[in-house]
């Protein structure tokens, strides 16, 4: 068959080992995604699944230490979710997902027992807060999510914290609280992973910050910022926690 990628012009006997292209078959192109895994490539497995449902690829069934395995399918234009498991619950491996012409479309590590991510292949795919009445209005969202929606009449602020080791933070815990009334304002803890995210609303005011070390403090950093990415408070591993710090909320704090 001419039209087959494979055609070979000198044959003279037809074996049926045709090959043919994505866009032959009727794709618009086609995803690949290249896995590599952390020490324990047994317990990590992937899916990708189109917004309308179908598994387009998927991959486990791993064995050995810091493998990288890489596999492609034909797929149409759509979003895609890109859902992560880790069997023991301790997250690990890291997959690039592209396209044929070499556009990376999303990169997705595998936090806990897994997580889910989203990509679009021939059209923007982001998924956000699409409320504008909310705090957290997304103007770039293209997918609407009202889970993540928050509606703060005060001072949205947003944690990041961060564990070097990759087993979350062991005990410890982010505390804010009000430094007339002692009233905790805030808690957040990492229960796994390398890193995440809280958003906490906090009125105008005056605040103690405390962060407790844990089975591991070395490991431990942490970023505290407001909504216009201005940084409130920080420290970094392998020193900065335990930590106590004061924040100024827009109030008179002596």
């Amino acid at each position: 068959d001419s039209l087959a990628m494979n055609w070979d012009p000198t044959a003279n006997l037809n074996d049926s080992t045709c090959t043919y292209s994505c866009s032959y078959l009727g794709y618009d192109d086609v995803i690949s995604v290249s896995f590599e895994s952390d020490f324990w490539a047994s317990e990590s497995s992937w899916y990708v699944i189109s917004f309308s449902g179908d598994t387009v690829l998927t991959g486990g069934g791993y064995s050995g230490s810091f493998i990288t395995d890489t596999s492609s399918a034909c797929a149409m234009n759509d979003c895609y979710y890109f859902v992560m498991v880790d069997a023991f619950g301790d997250g690990g491996g890291i997959s690039t997902v592209t396209s044929s012409n070499g556009d990376t479309l999303g990169i997705f590590t595998c936090q806990g027992l897994g997580n889910t991510g989203t990509f679009g292949l021939g059209q923007v795919c982001i998924t956000g807060c699409m409320d504008v009445t909310a705090t957290n209005y997304d103007p770039n969202a293209t997918i609407s999510d009202s889970t993540l929606c928050i509606y703060c009449p005060g001072n949205l602020v947003e944690l990041t914290m961060i564990d070097s080791w990759g087993d979350g933070w062991n005990g410890a815990a982010f505390v804010i609280s009000d430094a007339v009334t002692g009233f905790n304002a805030g808690v957040a803890t990492l229960s796994t992973g390398f890193i995440g995210t809280e958003y906490i609303c906090l009125a105008d005011g005056c605040y103690i910050i405390d962060v407790t070390g844990g089975s591991y403090p070395g490991e431990i950093s942490f970023l505290l910022q407001d909504s216009n990415g201005d940084t409130l408070a920080f420290a970094n591993a392998p020193s900065g926690v335990p930590y106590t710090g004061n924040l100024n909320l827009n109030g008179t704090c002596v």
